[in-house]
Order: structure tokens, then C-alpha cells, then sequence
């Protein structure tokens, strides 16, 4: 029985051993002089489109899962922030139904991505109104030529045994929110699931 780190070493190197296509040429327009670039701290602006993803509310992926995912990987943002180190990469809890759920908590999506390399989290925007920050991150598989966008958003507020109170750290945990997204989509899903398989090996969990 190897370790999770052992499995991730070879499942990248399967991964980073497969052919990659080259991409297709494409136009591009030059950019002409009524063009105007973005501004780099938008304010109050509606995101359109790049929302972020609801919470799942049919089939396995139950609203009560997602509320405990987001909460676990909160709890292990504001580790970091601490400068704590935080090594769960595998969340495993029971619902109140009894199902029984297991994947890739915040601290496994990021080592997972240090152990690929060659992933870039740049440009990311934030939008702010009254009760939320947003945050829109973008990531770029350098190895592959592949980019994908992650959103993510933060209550101000959070709640509590006392009622309602400004949460100081939401927006540290809206951008480290969507740079997960990004890097989660950005990791091969052979490496998710042989990262799950081990750690069920590991402690003895029928596959």
C-alpha cells in the first residue's frame, strides 16, 4: 500500500507522459483605437454570466454537502492565513441522511496542483457590493495550452451563536475560493480519483 503522494507521482507522470494535440491557429483581430482595455478595480458591476455556481441541489450532490464543503474548506482557508499547516486533502463526513461523502478538500486541491506544476492563477478581479465580495480568477494549464475560469462569492457577514457579524477575512476567503475552482478544474480527473482510491485503501473504505 503506497501513500497519497506516491500515487500522485505516478499518476502525473502517466498524465504529463500522454500526447498533447496541438492547438488549432486562430484569427485575431488587431485592436483598434476605440477599443478601451478594463479597468483593473471595478466597482459595483454586475459579473453577468461569470456568477458564481450555485450550490448543487439534485442527485448525490445535495445543497447540505456543498454548505459542509464550503465550511470544511473555510475552516482550512483561514489555517493558512494563520500560518498553520493544514495536511487534511481529503474531507470525509456523513450527511444527515447518513451518505457517507468523500473528496478533495481545499488543502488536497492546492497540493495536488503544486505536485502538477506548470498551472498560473493570474489576473483575478473582485466586485464588491453591499453584501458580498466576488471574486473571478483565471488559470492557465501552461503544458497543455489550456485555460478555464474559476468564480467564487463571500458573504460580508457570517453567523453565528450571536447573531450576524463582519467577517474581516471574506474576501481573503472569496479569492482563495476561486482560485480553487480554477484549480480544481485544472487537475486531471484521473489524479482526483486516485487520490480518493488511496486514501479509502488507507483506512479500509470499500471501494
Amino acid at each position: 500500500m503506497g501513500t497519497i503522494d506516491e500515487t500522485l507521482e505516478k499518476v502525473f507522470e502517466e498524465e504529463m507522459n500522454k500526447p498533447v494535440e496541438p492547438d488549432k491557429p486562430t484569427e485575431t483581430k488587431p485592436q483598434t483605437q476605440t477599443e478601451q482595455k478594463p479597468q483593473p478595480k471595478p466597482e459595483k458591476v454586475e459579473m453577468g454570466r461569470d456568477k458564481p455556481e450555485p450550490a448543487p441541489q439534485n442527485g448525490d450532490n445535495t445543497h447540505e454537502e456543498y454548505e459542509v464543503v464550503e465550511s470544511k474548506d473555510e475552516q482550512q482557508i483561514m489555517e493558512e492565513v494563520k500560518g498553520r499547516l493544514v495536511d487534511d486533502l481529503i474531507y470525509d463526513f456523513n450527511t444527515g441522511s447518513g451518505r457517507r461523502v468523500i473528496g478533495l478538500s481545499y488543502a488536497g486541491v492546492v497540493m495536488a496542483a503544486r505536485k502538477q506544476g506548470n498551472i498560473h492563477v493570474e489576473d483575478v478581479k473582485i466586485v464588491e457590493d453591499d453584501g458580498k465580495f466576488m471574486a473571478k480568477a483565471k488559470g492557465r494549464d501552461v503544458i497543455r495550452n489550456f485555460e478555464i475560469i474559476g468564480v467564487a462569492s463571500q458573504r460580508k457577514e457570517m453567523d453565528t451563536r450571536n447573531g450576524k457579524i463582519p467577517d474581516e477575512f471574506a474576501l481573503v476567503k472569496a479569492v482563495a475560493k476561486a482560485q480553487r475552482n480554477v484549480l480544481r478544474r485544472l487537475i486531471p480527473e484521473a489524479v482526483i480519483k486516485a487520490m480518493i482510491f488511496e486514501y479509502k485503501n488507507q483506512h479500509g473504505i470499500a471501494q
